[in-house]
């Protein structure tokens, strides 16, 4: 219980993602674990981790595209 309520410390912007994003293959991606990482770091060091995060699970989703296009 207390690591879901340590999840909604995660910075409004990932929160927000995770919300507005709802493909299962990027989803599935952030386990309680992974994100668990985030809740760590300062708010600007989690939000580039987490953007690194997603490009990752875009390249094992298969939906990765490089350098943005």
């Amino acid at each position: 219980m207390t690591r879901h309520v340590m999840l909604l410390g995660l910075p409004a912007p990932i929160k927000r993602f995770l919300t507005e994003h709802r493909s299962p293959e990027i989803l599935r991606f952030f386990s309680e674990r992974k994100l668990h990482e985030l809740v760590r770091l300062d708010p600007r060091s989690a939000w580039r981790r987490f953007q690194a995060m997603v490009e990752e699970a875009r390249r094992e989703a298969g939906i990765w595209k490089p350098n943005g296009q």
